[in-house]
């Protein structure tokens, strides 16, 4: 119980960003109503600490170092369990040097160009039907996590690992055959139909902490975490077991099954619930159209969501890198993790400073020149195939590009009320889902069909070697463009004080939260505008009095009475640009 009130009164301490809303005692003659203006008092941003995050986060630190090692183990073994199920006509002799360079990664086939083009391939395919499949069921398990709260979702989600993981080990156990494909294909079909810990850990930060910079300040932290034990995770799991350059990884996958069960076990019987206000499960809200009828009704959301669709298309070219640098330089395996390693310590050192970049800068600043840094790295990139300078040089931008990510959720959670946080991460997040199931098949056949240059190139088009690059290049800057589409459109919100008029004195700072389920048609529409009142100050307000909410374009009778804790409602208000409003409060 005292774990419980100290939640909530530190989430009640940083409910700033919708309102911060103050009342002073007054003493109105004969117990009638005055109108007293006041001058408006600003609240300070709340600076939150690292500490003050690992505290208030503490219960998820667990379930997400156990869910994001499995996840990396599982990522960087992907590539090399399914090398060793190809089969060709020439078989790998049994004395051949596995540390050469010429180790195909199959006991079944020989030939080191056709076993990668062959395994990514078939990784290409399981990636696109695990992302299809998490695109379908996002939508429903956002609308379970607004419903029944975040430590629901996140155990389906560690089931699914389980399951999925478990028929991963199946595969590897049949050694090469058909039955593999249907097995790792089906294996990435249970994980997207029950992953949204991504999602549901999001929306609790949303929960917890709710002003913008804050949001992105924290967003920086947890990223930096979860960079810690990817990190942790490839040392492990190279150390161990990719450096051994095995023909088969059931035993690694069963183990992996089996911490992917125990978190299952932990979650919900150590994970805090953070959400506050729970809303019902409607079939529309649950159904996969529920995405478009969100973008379509916040039309801010929708160009961060194209935004986020062409930058996840381009950075999702590294799937193929892992096969592109085997094949194309003829590192081993263990090199080119290495490689990867090195890489990856880059994005971390990067994501180290995100959350000191986001709070000088701004999470829009920092997205922005983060997807330009982006976009000259994958130009760099397109000339890959001449040298592996061309493909080091070029990949160093990217991986600072992770600022990015803590940055743009920073920017989507400032978009939408509480209520439909979770509803509306669903739906981005479900876009960028399309781009990774669309992306990556696409990348592993034009790998197939063009090679990678060298001693592996395509079939007389060798001279496209450049094509996965370029194509990320183009998706890249089509993304940028968007992106400042919807920066000079959508200009960074801005606090205009109002006055309030009523039993004492009402301050507040205004910042108008539009719903995704809000009306909202085009430039000169309406929108449908909530004005976030504290409940401890809303109770304050009498219950049978009416209320009207007066703006610079337009008035709106609120809902009498008011009911205790909930959120005004200006509805349907002629607006422009539903951020500037200038507002009067009369009770």
């Amino acid at each position: 119980m005292q774990q419980h009130t100290r939640r909530q009164e530190l989430k009640a301490k940083r409910r700033y960003s919708s309102a911060s809303v103050r009342r002073k005692r007054s003493s109105p003659s004969n117990g009638c109503l005055q109108g007293i203006q006041a001058p408006i008092q600003r609240e300070e941003e709340v600076k939150v600490s690292i500490m003050e995050v690992v505290k208030e986060f503490k219960t998820f630190m667990v379930p997400m170092a156990l869910e994001n090692f499995i996840a990396t183990c599982r990522l960087l073994l992907y590539f090399v369990f399914l090398r060793t199920t190809i089969k060709c006509t020439t078989a790998t002799p049994d004395d051949f040097d596995r540390n050469s360079r010429d180790w195909s990664g199959s006991k079944y086939c020989s030939d080191r160009c056709e076993v990668a083009s062959e395994a990514q391939l078939l990784m290409g395919i399981s990636e696109g039907i695990e992302q299809v499949a998490q695109f379908l069921m996002l939508p429903f398990l956002g609308v379970l996590s607004d419903a029944f709260g975040r430590r629901l979702t996140l155990t389906i989600t560690e089931i699914g690992l389980t399951a999925s993981t478990a028929l991963l080990a199946v595969a590897a156990m049949q050694r090469t055959g058909p039955l593999i494909a249907i097995l790792v294909f089906s294996s990435a079909a249970v994980r997207g139909f029950t992953n949204s810990f991504t999602v549901s850990t999001n929306a609790a930060v949303a929960d917890l902490f709710q002003e913008t910079k804050t949001r992105g300040h924290v967003y920086g932290v947890l990223q930096v975490y979860v960079l810690s034990i990817d990190g942790l995770a490839t040392v492990i799991i190279t150390a161990s077991v990719i450096s051994q350059n095995r023909y088969n990884y059931d035993d690694v996958f069963w183990a992996l099954s089996g911490l992917a069960f125990l978190n299952a076990v932990v979650i919900p019987l150590t994970i805090d619930e953070t959400i506050g206000s729970r809303e019902p499960v409607t079939c529309a809200r649950a159904l996969p159209s529920s995405m478009i009828r969100v973008l379509r009704n916040n039309p801010s959301v929708a160009w961060i969501a194209l935004t986020v669709f062409f930058f996840i298309f381009a950075v999702n070219v590294l799937t193929i890198a892992q096969a592109f640098v085997i094949s194309a330089y003829g590192w081993t395996q263990t090199i080119a993790i290495i490689v990867l390693i090195a890489v990856g310590t880059v994005g971390f050192c990067a994501a180290m400073f995100a959350p000191k970049m986001i709070d000088f800068w701004g999470p829009r600043d920092v997205f922005r020149w983060s997807m330009v840094g982006a976009n000259v790295g994958f130009c760099i990139m397109v000339f890959s195939s001449f040298s592996p300078v061309f493909f080091i040089i070029g990949v160093v931008p990217v991986a600072l590009a992770i600022v990015a990510i803590p940055a743009y959720r920073a920017l989507m959670t400032e978009q939408v009320a509480d209520g439909d946080m979770g509803l509306t991460l669903g739906a981005v997040g479900s876009v960028s889902l399309a781009a990774q199931g669309v992306s990556a098949p696409v990348y592993a056949a034009i790998f197939k069909a063009v090679g990678s240059g060298g001693d592996c190139g395509g079939s007389g088009i060798q001279e496209m070697v450049w094509a996965p690059w370029g194509l990320a290049a183009m998706s890249m800057i089509a993304g940028n463009i968007t992106l400042n589409y919807w920066m000079k459109t959508y200009p960074p919100p801005s606090t205009t004080p109002g006055r309030a008029e009523g039993v004492g004195n009402v301050e507040f700072d205004l910042h108008p939260i539009v719903s995704p389920n809000a009306r909202q048609s085009g430039p000169t529409g309406n929108t449908d505008v909530s004005l976030d009142i504290d409940s401890r100050e809303s109770s304050k307000i009498p219950r049978n009095t009416a209320h009207t909410v007066t703006t610079a374009i337009g008035s709106s009778p609120m809902p009498s009475p008011l009911p205790l804790g909930s959120p005004m409602q200006a509805c349907t208000a002629p607006t422009p640009d539903a951020r500037h409003l200038n507002a009067k409060v009369v009770v």
